[in-house]
């Protein structure tokens, strides 16, 4: 019998866990009709006031703009940014979005305002100016919103002569930076790093012995290659004048035999012998001079060669000017002593043909014996001419044996030298570029380049006149809209939104035995009242809680209060005098209702017009086990028993009670909020499969 009644509650007492076993995806879909009901029950309720709302709103709004519109003149300036690529990429100026900003920035509205002695604030200032870069990166519009036209215009002009001036800054300031770091490149490393290159240089030169060690290995090959030329053309002239004296000497030998084996016999020439012998000295004494000439030549070669050389390091300061003016010189010495007066060949040509006519002579014993005579001569001359060119030979050699080994000696120095004239020459190219540079950065600075050009003042622009009616209605419009619709709507939800407790028999899917209002609660916890003043709330919860518990064989009832001791025993109070006067047994325990008397237990409580079915019964802050023990040997009762006024923070004790009883009743009444402490007790009895009758909300 009593598991038949048992089961018979079952649909009152479902556990959680059969409750989500039996229909899980029906409380998914539940849950979402049921926002829906709300939502639509919401615009049901509250769209009436909305419109209402609106209409007022738009009223409001209408008559806010026509108050408070006002009418702005748009003017406008347009400009052009001199962007150049003069110096990249060792100089960039600064973008043109950059120096935009300064047109409208807060220190360039401050100047303005203090030099129009304007009264508006600066960041509406700011409001009132916008710069914007056109198409191409290069054209810039500024347009500035002002009540008065004119006034405008003005303004305008000045924000921009003042945008002009402190862009302009900027970039000097940035000109300015980058012309230091220069600066400081150029002094700090160029100038030294060419300064220690040259300090090497020079002590190479100074370990060799010479000022210059370029200059004089240069100088020292072409005076050996001049000795080593005209020692061979001296020695080929000393070979001539030979091989002419040993002619001379046969010639005179050949004329003395030929005068004593002849008879003279004098015969007249046309041509004097000695005339003869004058004009061949003459050609031999030209062709040996043509000779010399060579070998100056050849020395001016070697001259200028070695003035083309030293011209870049005099340019350079590597080599005295007083060097380059002594070498010049020398050149043009040189130039005018190479001058010549005719070919070698053809004196050498007419020379055989008269030494030729000469040898013609020998018949003529007259002629022979002045032709014998000149030679005798003239062989004297080549003599002393040919003693002359053995010491000029034994000279050059004793000089090239000087010159070679102190040559040979300064090419071992010559590597490292050359490469020290390659790094310093390196070097002074770069030393040369930036001090260029720095030369034509500074021009920069008296220009336009990286900087504004104006290009057409303020003037109105295309669309000149602007009225703010349309935004100041719609301004005032919204907040006066929000301003009455969020009551509305807080009303609305506020009566179309669960409480707590409702949620809470939603989600576990148990009966919702009843609904107390606070008001209800207040005044169902109020001393004095009588029970005729029991609201209708809680005689139909009384009634539904008399019929679910009917069947239950354990009649003891478990009124576990989820938002406080006070609310759960107000309402079990309630529920037990209702249920009382529709002729059910009940006996109500309150645990640590009453403060007792030391050594007592528990006392009953007898209130006005109390129904003779009706049995209260406060107990104090007893553990649940004596609480148990004491409904078990004390109080002997057929009737229903309801147990309230456990708090949750005594988990412990509200679960062992709960398990004892034959249900539990969930109280939340007054739509109030669960604690931390409730919502575990309902986290815990779903876990243990406690039987829930229901909740009061």
């Amino acid at each position: 019998m009593t598991q038949t009644q048992l089961h018979a509650s079952s649909s009152y007492s479902q556990s959680p866990n059969s409750a989500q076993e039996g229909g899980t995806a029906g409380a998914s879909a539940s849950s979402h009709s049921s926002a829906e009901t709300r939502l639509i029950e919401l615009a049901k309720r509250t769209w009436k006031w909305l419109v209402v709302a609106a209409v007022i709103s738009a009223g409001a709004g209408y008559y806010w703009a026509k108050e408070h519109n006002s009418t702005t003149y748009q003017v406008e300036s347009r400009l052009v940014y001199n962007k150049t690529f003069f110096g990249a990429p060792l100089y960039q100026g600064l973008d043109i979005r950059t120096l935009l900003k300064e047109f409208n920035s807060k220190e360039a509205i401050a100047e303005l305002v203090e030099k129009r002695e304007l009264l508006a604030p600066i960041d509406f200032m700011s409001r009132q100016v916008e710069a914007n870069v056109d198409g191409g990166e290069g054209s810039v519009t500024i347009t500035m919103e002002w009540a008065d036209q004119k006034d405008g215009i003005e303004m305008l002009d000045d924000l921009v002569e003042i945008g002009l001036r402190r862009t302009r800054n900027m970039r000097d300031e940035g000109l300015d930076q980058h012309l230091l770091g220069l600066h400081n490149a150029i002094e700090k490393e160029a100038k030294p790093e060419i300064a220690a290159l040259k300090a090497q240089y020079a002590a190479i030169s100074k370990k060799n012995g010479v000022d210059d060690i370029t200059v004089a290995s240069e100088e020292w090959k072409s005076k050996l290659e001049v000795m080593e030329s005209e020692l061979r053309t001296q020695q080929a002239i000393f070979q001539a004048t030979q091989e002419q004296s040993a002619r001379l000497e046969s010639g005179v030998a050949l004329v003395a035999t030929s005068i004593k084996e002849s008879d003279f016999v004098p015969k007249q020439k046309p041509v004097s012998a000695t005339a003869l012998l004058s004009r061949i000295t003459d050609l031999e004494s030209d062709i040996v001079e043509q000779r010399n000439q060579a070998i100056v030549e050849a020395k001016l070669r070697s001259k200028e060669a070695e003035l083309s050389r030293i011209e870049p390091l005099v340019q350079r300061g590597l080599m005295p000017q007083s060097r380059y003016n002594e070498l010049s010189a020398e050149v043009e010495q040189l130039r005018l002593e190479a001058r010549g007066d005719g070919a070698v060949a053809d004196m050498e040509e007419e020379l055989d043909r008269l030494n030729r006519q000469m040898e013609s002579f020998g018949d003529d014993p007259s002629t022979a014996v002045e032709a014998m005579r000149e030679s005798s001569r003239i062989k004297s001359v080549l003599d002393m001419q040919l003693a002359t060119s053995r010491v000029h030979i034994e000279h050059l050699e004793s000089a090239i044996g000087y010159l070679e080994p102190k040559i040979n000696e300064m090419n071992k120095s010559m590597i490292l030298a050359r490469t020290l004239e390659k790094a310093i020459a390196i070097e002074e190219s770069k030393l040369e570029v930036k001090e260029t540079f720095v030369e034509q950065l500074e021009t920069l600075k008296h220009g336009d380049a990286h900087g504004f050009r104006v290009i057409e003042s303020a003037a109105p622009s295309m669309m000149p006149e602007k009225n703010d009616f349309r935004k100041q209605f719609a301004t005032a419009f919204m907040l006066c809209l929000m301003g009455l619709s969020i009551p509305v709507l807080g009303i609305g939800l506020r009566s179309v939104m669960p409480t707590p407790g409702t949620s809470l028999a939603e989600r576990m899917n148990i009966a919702e035995i009843g609904t107390i209002s606070k008001s209800e609660l207040r005044a169902a916890s109020s001393t004095g009242k009588k029970a005729t003043l029991i609201p209708d709330s809680i005689r139909i919860a009384a009634v539904r809680l008399q019929h679910v518990s009917s069947g239950l064989a354990n009649r003891l009832v478990h009124v576990v209060g989820l938002n406080g001791r006070n609310a759960s025993i107000a309402t079990t109070k309630q529920l037990a005098a209702s249920m009382a006067k529709l002729g059910e047994e009940v006996m109500v325990v309150l645990v640590g209702e009453t403060t007792l008397d030391e050594g007592e237990t528990f006392r009953e409580i007898t209130e006005d017009d109390q129904s003779s079915r009706l049995r209260i019964v406060a107990m104090g802050d007893l553990p649940a086990d004596e609480i148990l023990s004491l409904l078990h040997t004390d109080f002997q009762t057929d009737g229903l028993v309801l147990l309230t006024g456990l708090s949750c923070k005594n988990r412990a004790d509200v679960e062992l009670v709960s398990l004892k009883s034959g249900a539990v009743l969930l109280s939340a009444p007054g739509g109030a909020k669960f604690t931390d402490a409730a919502n575990e007790v309902v986290g815990s009895l779903t876990k243990f499969n406690v039987p829930m009758i229901g909740v009061i909300s």
